[in-house]
């Protein structure tokens, strides 16, 4: 019996232990999408891709956080006037998303319905 509470102590002490280097694991660091893009034509065009990669980006956290044409303050801007700023959970789930067979499918409904300038990610602070 003496030996049975030992081994529970042991194993409720290695489980405080876990847990606590769990807790002080770094947090996970959001992305950011930046988007250099214009529509060709009709909004309504994009549906069948909103409605079909909507809900998979929503689900690697998707935020948009601007969407709008620039303010070129210095330097030289030689890309389309209009930016869109998007942020996910982290890198490893925006790239789950981008890389999955259903969003490379939900991707070619947009094909020739958007020009795209460029898209990059960086993961924040």
């Amino acid at each position: 019996m003496k030996y049975l509470q030992l081994i529970v102590a042991l194993l409720v002490g290695m489980a405080v232990g876990a847990g606590m280097q769990l807790s002080q694991a770094e947090p996970l660091k959001p992305v950011y999408l930046v988007v250099s893009s214009k529509l060709k034509g009709a909004s309504e065009a994009l549906e069948p891709y909103r409605r079909k990669a909507r809900p998979l980006a929503l689900a690697a956290g998707l935020e948009i956080l601007a969407r709008g044409n620039v303010e070129l303050l210095e330097g030289n801007w030689d890309h389309l006037p209009s930016l869109t700023i998007e942020r996910f959970n982290s890198m490893a789930e925006f790239k789950a998303f981008w890389h999955s067979p259903e969003y490379l499918e939900a991707k070619k409904l947009r094909k020739g319905l958007l020009q795209v300038d460029f898209i990059v990610a960086v993961e924040g602070l």
